[in-house]
């Protein structure tokens, strides 16, 4: 690889960290001289922080769980930035609503409407009732699946910067 011989590690070459350092730049310069980089729609410097810092550790408690990537987590922070606190959140939230939908298509497709019926009242009953058997082993493994997050990510932002989702919520 060309920039092997740098001092960091491969994963700091990732659209994350540039997209940040660009999206700090743009704000810090829509607080410091308000209307000269207006339209390129920043959201101010603090605004930029707050959001950041909400998205990215909401998506970092499932990390911490074991039920998702560190790679999601930067890529919630830099969602955060770009779109501020409010915006951010409703991005972040039709994300991980798209995820699981498109889970649930995918299973259904694959294993059939019954078994993920099935196994999703199973979880659920099984945690309000003792009287109610947890899933199968093949519905544990269906439900402890990882989300591919990328994809919703962008959907989610794309369904927000269009006003499509925040216009049903707001």
């Amino acid at each position: 690889m060309l920039l092997s011989f740098l001092p960091f590690e491969k994963s700091f070459l990732s659209i994350g960290y540039p997209a940040f350092l660009w999206l700090f730049a743009v704000s810090l310069a829509c607080s410091l001289f308000p209307g000269s980089v207006s339209w390129l729609g920043p959201v101010g410097i603090g605004e930029m922080l707050l959001g950041s810092l909400c998205c990215f550790a909401i998506v970092l408690l499932p990390y911490i769980f074991g039920a998702g990537g560190g790679g999601d987590a930067k890529l919630a922070a830099v969602i955060g930035a770009g779109l501020g606190l409010q915006y951010g959140l409703i991005a972040i939230g039709t994300a991980f609503i798209l995820a699981s939908l498109f889970a649930i298509a995918r299973e259904t497709i694959q294993k059939g409407p019954i078994f993920v019926v099935r196994t999703i009242y199973r979880r659920l009953g099984s945690w309000l009732s003792i009287w109610v058997l947890p899933p199968s082993e093949e519905g544990q493994q269906f439900l402890n699946h990882p989300l591919p997050m990328g994809a919703s990510f962008f959907c989610g932002v794309v369904l927000t910067v269009t006003e499509i989702i925040p216009g049903l919520i707001l």
